[in-house]
């Protein structure tokens, strides 16, 4: 079974993108446009993988990512952005991405054999 990955951006060529090339890497791919669609769709839907972005209008990736953890304990989460790192304190929860993404960067990060190698590397 493919792993399952919810993108949440509310940028919606990001969304395109990332979605198409991750598809081509062979992943479940879900998408949506906010945090919220995103939390509602959680409720019906596991994902293994959150990948979202971290400003977004109604919320931020950080505490989506906070949310999605409450209502499944084992998805891990990627939350992308321009900006720095924030504490690793205040992020320790998911795997800080830095924009722009290089893609086989990210599929590389994905894998969950990673995550002893790169487990939230700023």
């Amino acid at each position: 079974m493919a792993t399952r990955i919810l993108i949440v951006d509310d940028d919606a060529t990001t969304l395109k993108a990332l979605s198409f090339l991750l598809r081509l890497e062979g992943y479940e791919v879900d998408v949506c446009g906010t945090p919220l669609q995103a939390l509602e769709k959680l409720q019906s839907v596991a994902a293994d993988i959150l990948l979202t972005d971290q400003v977004m209008g109604d919320m931020k990736g950080l505490e989506l990512a906070r949310q999605a953890r409450a209502l499944h304990s084992t998805i891990r989460c990627f939350v992308m952005s321009g900006h720095d790192a924030p504490a690793p304190s205040d992020c320790a929860h998911v795997t800080w991405l830095k924009k722009p993404l290089d893609f086989d960067t990210l599929v590389g990060r994905l894998d969950p054999a990673s995550d002893s190698l790169v487990a939230n590397t700023h």
